[in-house]
């Protein structure tokens, strides 16, 4: 239980505004007039960071991100939602380049928001790490409160009043506080604050010469720009983040999105600290203020007499893709090439299985683990091969968009002619899988078909496990035929392979069904 202290309901003035929270709040927390510690955790605390993103664009200016680190043989990192459950989101531990036994991660949050199917929620990054196969503490690195990125106070008030301010740094050197050598590792991160960044000052530096009749000429006049970041009130939460971004920045990118702000355009100013954080303490509160000072890391506001100076550029902040190892992997798959037929065999140089082309380790084994963990390109709904309901999933097609794999159900069924195919498919109902069926289009069918020498496959493409369909007949698809819109597209399931057409009143063709799955659907 967290140290208490009783107050009156009367003095309660901590919980005005159930958004944003009172200025002096502090981090407190009131429960029936009883004012409560918080729950700090171990690197950040229960106070949420503000994160923002626009799934509509890559636009650095628009995505924020966050990194986390820890040491140990083996690390794992997890962002888990506010119901507990984990994100659809894979995070990836990446090793540290010049340091052994140390992994990072960075989170877009874009991609976070788009895995799991929301536009905003609450997170909670966690981390946990084995040293010589000892498993040590959970770490809470933070938690996070993602909002959609737009700039209208009628529709994101968050973004204008709790966090305009964006610092976005890199860092890239030893830091001792850590304990990290962050060089050449690049880390990329973000801190969001209640404060102002602005108020520049020229600080002109005026170099002129006279001469003997009294004429006064400019040979130099440079301006070396000075901002401020005021913060403020603002808890240990906050303000640790900004600290730490001080001190280990290598490059550094502020944003200012206060409308009152006179420098409201500033979008990513290349700046780095001038002076170190001067901080206000105010007596009663566990809030501070403080002001930051920056100069442009940049320095090209001049004009001299003679074209004898070479100025450096201006570095952009690095890309959303330029940061892909942490990105999360598309499960099942981590290319959009086309499959691969199953050939095994070459028969000549050029043909295709010399030339190999295709995603996937093979027909049947995924290059990266499925949803449940394994290389399998086809399991049951389990993960598993038994397929006790006839449920196919197909790992190598996952909308990672929409959360969703391609599913067949292999029970097949003889029509009396196309329309009493999809009718029957759309009416089919199976336990758990009760809707959403359909009949597959002839690129769903096809992608089944496997090419190959194999006694068993070789005069029938689509007999093999979990299928096995062994004998010579015709397949429907959804599929018209444009030309001739009273056809359809159907498979012949015999070596050669063949997709024909159909009058649509044809009776006694067979067919399968197919679906989008959710991977919530299948416990994942």
């Amino acid at each position: 239980m967290p140290l208490e202290h009783n107050i009156s309901k009367e003095e309660n003035e901590f919980t005005d505004d159930p958004i944003l929270g009172d200025v002096l709040s502090g981090g407190k927390v009131v429960i029936d007039g009883n004012l409560y510690e918080e729950d700090r955790g171990y690197r950040s605390c229960a106070d949420p960071q503000w994160r923002f993103c626009d799934v509509t664009s890559a636009d650095r200016q628009r995505n924020d991100v966050t990194s986390a680190w820890r040491g140990g043989d083996t690390v794992s990192f997890k962002l888990f939602k506010e119901d507990g459950t984990q994100s659809a989101y894979s995070v990836t531990a990446v090793a540290f380049v010049n340091q052994a036994n140390a992994f990072y991660c960075t989170i877009e949050w874009r991609d976070v928001v788009i895995a799991d199917g929301v536009i905003s929620g609450c997170y909670t990054l966690e981390t946990t790490s084995t040293i010589a196969s000892v498993t040590q503490i959970k770490i809470n690195w933070g938690v996070y409160k993602v909002q959609p990125y737009e700039i209208s106070s009628e529709i994101n008030p968050i973004l204008l009043k709790s966090a305009p301010v964006r610092l976005l740094s890199e860092f890239n050197d030893m830091n001792d506080q850590e304990g990290f050598d962050f060089t050449n590792s690049r880390i990329l991160d973000c801190v969001r604050l209640d404060a102002k960044f602005g108020y520049f000052n020229d600080n002109t530096e005026i170099d002129n010469v006279e001469y003997l009749d009294g004429k006064v000429e400019k040979v130099k006049n440079e301006d070396f720009v000075s901002y401020e970041l005021r913060l403020n009130p603002s808890g240990y939460c906050h303000v640790e983040p900004l600290r730490f971004h001080l001190l280990a920045a290598n490059n550094m990118w502020a944003t200012d999105q206060n409308p009152d702000s006179y420098d409201y355009f500033i979008k990513d100013r290349y700046v780095i600290r001038k002076e170190g954080f001067e901080p206000d303490h105010i007596d009663g509160v566990r809030k501070i203020t403080g002001v930051a000072k920056f100069q442009l890391k940049i320095r090209k506001r001049r004009t001299h007499f003679n074209n004898n100076r070479i100025t450096a550029e201006e570095v952009a902040p690095p890309a959303l893709s330029a940061i892909c190892p942490p990105c999360p992997p598309l499960v099942g798959s981590t290319s959009t090439m086309l499959m691969g037929s199953g050939l095994q065999t070459s028969y000549r140089t050029g043909d295709d299985k010399s030339i190999d082309a295709g995603r996937e380790v093979d027909f049947f084994t995924l290059s990266t683990a499925n949803g449940f963990g394994n290389t399998d390109r086809f399991t049951d709904t389990l993960g598993g091969q038994t397929y006790a309901n006839d449920i196919v999933i197909d790992w190598a097609h996952r909308d990672y968009t929409a959360n969703t794999v391609l599913s067949y159900y292999r029970v097949l069924r003889v029509a009396s002619n196309w329309d009493d195919a999809i009718d029957t498919a759309l009416a089919l109902s199976v336990t758990g899988f009760t809707s959403g069926w359909y009949l597959p289009n002839v690129v769903e069918l096809f992608n089944l078909v496997q090419v190959s020498t194999d006694a068993t496959v070789v005069l029938y493409p689509l007999n093999y496990a979990p299928f096995n369909f062994t004998n010579n007949l015709n397949y429907w698809t959804s599929t018209t035929r444009p030309v001739s819109t009273t056809q359809a597209l159907k498979f012949f399931n015999n070596s050669a392979y063949a997709i024909s057409t159909a009058a649509k009143s044809t009776a006694g063709y067979s067919h399968f069904y197919a679906r989008h799955t959710l991977l919530t659907e299948i416990g994942l």
